[in-house]
C-alpha cells in the first residue's frame, strides 16, 4: 500500500502540480523516493526489534536476511528521512527568510554537498549500528526463547544488531556510546528543523507589506504541509525507534515495543495520504479521477483527460511565466 500510495504521489507532483513551488517540487520527488525504498526494503527484509530487559535487537526475518550489512542498512535507511526532512526545511527557510539563496538548490556544486550531507549520515548511522551495536554471545542466549517462540529463528545464530546496555552488572561502553551518537543526530535535527520553523513562523507574521497576501497564503500552506510531513515520521517512526533505543538501558522492558517495527510500516502510506489531501492539486485531481470513475461511463477516456488538462495547464502556466 505504501508503496502504491507513494507511487501515486510521485505521479501528482510530475503530472498535476499546478501552483508554483520551483525546485521544492524536486525534493519532495527525493522524499517521496526515499519512502518508496524504505518500504520496499522493509517490506523485502522484514525487520522486527524484540527488548528484553536491559536489551533491545534489530534482525531480519526474510529468506535473505541472515546478514549483518543488511541490517545496518535497514538500521541506517529510515535514518535518512530525517536529513531529506532537514533539506525540505532549509529549502522553505530560504524561500522565505533568504528568498535569494533558493537559486542554490538549482546548482551543481550545492547538489552535491547536499548529497555527500545524506551520504555522510546514512554512513555514519550504518558504522555506529555495525561497530557499537554487536550482539554478545550472552544476550543472545538470553534471547533464545523469544526467537524461537515468535518467529522460529535461532538468536545465537540470526544477524542483529543490539543494545546490551547492561551485562554482569555494570553498563557497557560501547551500546551507550552508539545511543549517544543515535541522540545527538536525531537532537541536532530536530534542532535545526524547529529553529527554520520559528524564523519562518515569525517571518510570515511580522513580514509586513514585503510579503504580498498570496504569498503569505502559498508559504503557511507548504509550511503546514512540510510539518505534517515531519510529524508523521516523528511518531510513527523516530519516536518508536528512539523509545526502543533508549528504555532498555534504564531497564524497561515491555512486549508493546516490539510492536515498533509494524507501528513503524505505517508511515509511507500516511505520508503520502497527508500531502494527497492537504496539497489542493493534487486532491483536486484524485477527487476528478474517482467522480470519472464510478459515475461516468466513458471512464478510461475521461481519467486521461484529466492527466492531459492537468499536464497542459502546467505548460501553459509555464509558458506565461518566462
Amino acid at each position: 500500500l505504501g508503496l502504491f500510495l507513494n507511487l501515486l504521489l510521485v505521479h501528482l507532483i510530475l503530472n498535476a502540480t499546478r501552483t508554483r513551488i520551483g525546485s521544492y517540487k524536486y525534493l519532495q520527488i527525493i522524499f517521496v523516493l526515499n519512502d518508496i525504498a524504505y518500504s520496499s526494503y522493509s517490506f523485502a527484509m522484514q525487520g522486527k526489534m524484540i527488548t528484553k530487559g536491559h536489551t533491545f535487537t534489530l534482525f531480519l526475518t526474510s529468506r535473505y536476511g541472515n546478514n549483518l550489512h543488511l541490517v545496518c542498512i535497514d538500521a541506517s535507511l529510515f535514518s535518512l528521512i530525517l536529513v531529506i526532512v532537514s533539506f525540505n526545511f532549509l529549502y522553505r527557510y530560504w524561500a522565505v527568510v533568504c528568498p535569494d539563496r533558493i537559486q542554490l538548490f538549482s546548482t551543481g556544486w550545492f547538489s552535491l554537498f547536499l548529497v555527500l550531507i545524506a551520504f555522510a549520515e546514512f554512513a555514519a548511522w550504518y558504522c555506529n549500528s555495525f561497530f557499537m551495536y554487536a550482539a554478545s554471545d550472552e544476550a543472545r542466549a538470553d534471547l533464545v526463547p523469544e526467537f524461537a517462540h515468535k518467529y522460529g529463528l535461532d538468536a545465537r545464530t540470526r544477524a542483529m544488531i543490539m543494545g546490551d546496555y547492561w551485562r554482569d552488572g555494570h553498563y557497557n561502553a560501547h551500546p551507550l556510546i552508539g545511543l549517544a551518537v543515535f541522540c545527538g543526530i536525531l537532537s541536532a535535527g530536530f534542532a535545526f528543523m524547529m529553529f527554520c520553523s520559528v524564523s519562518i513562523l515569525r517571518h510570515l507574521s511580522q513580514g509586513g507589506e514585503s510579503i504580498s497576501a498570496k504569498t503569505r497564503k502559498l508559504q503557511y500552506s507548504l509550511f503546514r504541509i512540510l510539518t505534517v510531513q515531519t510529524l508523521i515520521p516523528l511518531l510513527f517512526v523516530h519516536f518508536d525507534a528512539g523509545q526502543v533505543h533508549i528504555l532498555p538501558s534504564f531497564g524497561i522492558d515491555s512486549s508493546v515495543l516490539d510492536w515498533c517495527s509494524m507501528i513503524v510500516s505505517f508511515f509511507p502510506p500516511l505520508d503520502a495520504i497527508a500531502v494527497i489531501l492537504l496539497m489542493r492539486d493534487y486532491r483536486e485531481t484524485i477527487t476528478s479521477l474517482f467522480v470519472c470513475m464510478f459515475w461516468n461511463p466513458g471512464a478510461n477516456h475521461c481519467v486521461s483527460s484529466i492527466f492531459v488538462s492537468r499536464a497542459t495547464t502546467i505548460i501553459l502556466n509555464s509558458e506565461r511565466n518566462k
